[in-house]
């Protein structure tokens, strides 16, 4: 299952953490791809409860779904979004 959250951080931005990317991607190359691609900032930060986590800023759950449908990395309906 892959997870989607939109929260609102302390200095009152967006960010966006996504779990339930297998191992055998490498979020790293993933994030330096979603930066390029939705013009935004990202990294990946590694949470206690998670694991690694990929953390975008600004609301890109649709571009997010889209792409990783398109590059069969999950199908539709694995996709769970949280937030708003």
């Amino acid at each position: 299952m892959f997870r989607y959250r939109c929260e609102n951080s302390a200095e009152e931005r967006q960010e966006n953490p996504h779990q339930g990317i297998a191992d055998e991607y490498d979020k790293r190359k993933l994030v330096k791809h979603f930066k390029k691609q939705f013009a935004c900032n990202g990294t990946v930060i590694e949470h206690p409860e998670y694991g690694e986590v990929i953390q975008l800023q600004r609301d890109q759950r649709k571009n997010i779904c889209k792409f990783l449908v398109e590059v069969g990395i999950v199908k539709e309906e694995q996709l769970k979004i949280h937030g708003f």
